[in-house]
């Protein structure tokens, strides 16, 4: 679903049914993801009213996300660290989607985190050592180093 003003987008959420999570789950869960919207409470209380009706037209009990489409995506709200750059597979996304998010009754479920590592201060040789052990243990598994020109 696309908000739109004055024939301008300004905001957009999906409605996600994943039934692999439902059955194994035994729930029965929609899901919201792909949220995007101006710092506009209308607006985005708008796009999760669509979304709800969406969740209910399927027999939908509740609505969980986001989820951008599954949780083997990119799952939740950055709610600390914008000072930091964005990460590949990590979400991240204004800081005022936190207060619209909660204004339409969701809650966080739990923390996902994610961790920088310098690596020249990583001890190599000790990962060498534990790679060496993997290898030893499992003779079919390779280690290539990644090269951006392949």
């Amino acid at each position: 679903m696309v908000a739109t003003r004055g024939g301008r987008d300004v905001g957009r959420i999906a409605g996600i049914l994943d039934h692999n999570h439902n059955q194994a789950a035994k729930d029965h869960a929609g899901f919201f993801g792909f949220y995007e919207t101006e710092d506009d409470a209308a607006v985005s209380r708008h796009l999760f009213g669509k979304v709800l009706e969406w969740a209910r037209g399927k027999g939908l009990k509740r609505i969980l996300g986001p989820m951008n489409p599954t949780t083997n995506d990119e799952c939740g709200l950055l709610v600390e660290g914008f000072d930091s750059s964005p990460v590949l597979m990590m979400t991240y996304n204004p800081r005022y989607y936190v207060t619209l998010v909660e204004a339409e009754g969701f809650r966080k479920a739990k923390d996902l985190l994610a961790f920088n590592m310098d690596l020249a201060k990583i001890p190599m040789d000790r990962l060498g050592r534990i790679a060496d052990k993997i290898k030893q243990r499992n003779p079919d598994l390779a280690f290539r180093p990644v090269r951006a020109r392949r």
